[in-house]
């Protein structure tokens, strides 16, 4: 585990003991208990607490600053889904694929067993074909498979 899935973490439990989806915590203060530089935090609240990640981050700087960092509603399941489907709108390379699919799980939308057998089938039926025409075979494979997933999400 590195630094940056510690201090992840860290914030994460916070956000889980507090009542109101809110935390606030000093950068400072933080890096201290980790024993790293301030910007290591930056770094972990610029890339994994994102609003893409469900998370507002509100920073205040000063000898009274402070991180305020806000769990946000989720989304439904079937919502998730939905801007998943909209955003693929290009060819996709095999590892676009797998950085959605790992998305999906973290976001509890997909199962661990489902998306590693969506990366492999993927993966497989586009062996067979040109690079450039794979892309585009991929994306539909995967806005296909997660329409499938949507209509049973209104069926079940």
């Amino acid at each position: 585990m590195t630094i940056a899935d510690l201090i992840e973490q860290h914030i994460k439990n916070l956000l889980v003991s507090t009542a109101t989806d809110m935390v606030i915590i000093r950068r400072q203060e933080l890096a201290q208990m980790f024993d790293c530089v301030p910007s290591q935090i930056n770094y972990v609240l610029q890339t994994r607490f994102t609003p893409e990640k469900g998370y507002v981050v509100e920073s205040r700087r000063g000898g009274g600053g402070y991180i305020r960092i806000v769990r946000m509603m989720a989304p439904s399941r079937g919502e998730i889904i939905k801007d998943v489907i909209l955003s693929i709108d290009r060819p996709l390379v095999q590892r676009e694929v797998e950085e959605i699919l790992e998305q999906l799980v973290e976001l509890d939308v997909l199962d661990e067993r489902t998306a590693v057998l969506l990366k492999a089938l993927i993966k497989y039926e586009c062996n067979d074909y040109n690079p450039e025409i794979a892309n585009y075979v991929r994306a539909s494979l995967l806005k296909i498979t997660l329409l499938m997933e949507l209509q049973s999400n209104f069926q079940g």
